[in-house]
C-alpha cells in the first residue's frame, strides 16, 4: 500500500550568505487519494537555482509554506 503523506522541504528563514540546515524544515502532508487518471510521481533529485530567489528579495509567497 501507498503511503499517504508526503514530505515537504520549507525554506523557514533566509539565509545570511550560504544556506544551513537550520534555514530549512521538514513537513510532512496527508495526501489526497489519487482520482481517476492521476498519477504519482516520485522526484529522486531537486534543483533551486540561485535566480529563482529574486535576487535575495522577499518572496510574495512568504515562508514555512508549500509552493
Amino acid at each position: 500500500m501507498f503511503n499517504h503523506a508526503s514530505r515537504e522541504v520549507r525554506l523557514v528563514s533566509r539565509p545570511k550568505g550560504l544556506p544551513t540546515a537550520e534555514n530549512f524544515t521538514i513537513a510532512e502532508r496527508k495526501r489526497e487519494p489519487l482520482q481517476h487518471r492521476q498519477l504519482l510521481v516520485r522526484n529522486l533529485f531537486m534543483s533551486v537555482d540561485p535566480y529563482t530567489d529574486q535576487w535575495g528579495q522577499p518572496s510574495p509567497l512568504g515562508l514555512n509554506r508549500d509552493i
